[in-house]
């Protein structure tokens, strides 16, 4: 990546989460209405520019049409904000687990000419971002990664490789099991998802 990227690089961290690597100066951090606010950010320093590492609880993204771009751009207007110039596209927003849309990109909206923008102006969308998503946007809310979503190099265990036992391996059966819904990730208890 260079200093003159706008691009940002999205990764699945598992549980339920995104990282976000973007360039910093493209990223700012005051919340604006109807962005989805980082949970956590960290910047980075390479010898060429600074980046943002942040990270995002998961939302839909793959049901959004030009009619949800419309929808955005007349809620954005409504609150002193407007697409930024390119950005009214349909992949820069996200469907929360309610179904209201959310711009995923921040740089993807600005006030409108002569907006004043306040301090507090973001602050209706955040408590109702905070309610939904519950304990990941506490002070605790991101938990160290588990052994299931850890990516530290595992070798695999020698039953999975196929080259050296595919003879002898024996199909397993798939046993139904109830739902358990104590159990589950609290991102997987708020979009509605089994195990």
């Amino acid at each position: 990546m260079n200093s003159s990227s706008q691009i940002s690089l999205p990764l699945y961290a598992g549980d339920g989460l995104v990282a976000k690597v973007t360039p910093a100066r493209y990223e700012g951090t005051k919340p604006k209405p109807f962005v989805l606010p980082a949970i956590k950010r960290q910047t980075i320093q390479s010898n060429y520019n600074e980046y943002h590492i942040q990270l995002f609880p998961f939302v839909s993204t793959g049901t959004i049409t030009k009619a949800d771009v419309e929808h955005m751009r007349r809620q954005l207007d409504a609150v002193g904000y407007q697409f930024a110039n390119g950005d009214d596209r349909p992949d820069n927003l996200g469907r929360l687990p309610g179904g209201e849309l959310v711009v995923l990109d921040y740089g993807a909206t600005e006030p409108k000419p002569g907006h004043r923008v306040r301090v507090d102006e973001a602050d209706d969308w955040l408590t109702k971002i905070h309610n939904l998503y519950g304990p990941l946007y506490g002070s605790d809310g991101v938990k160290p990664q588990t052994e299931a979503t850890n990516f530290a190099k595992r070798p695999a265990a020698a039953t999975l490789a196929l080259h050296q036992n595919f003879n002898q391996q024996q199909p397993t059966k798939k046993t139904a099991r109830k739902a358990d819904n104590q159990n589950r990730p609290i991102w997987r208890q708020v979009l509605g998802l089994g195990r």
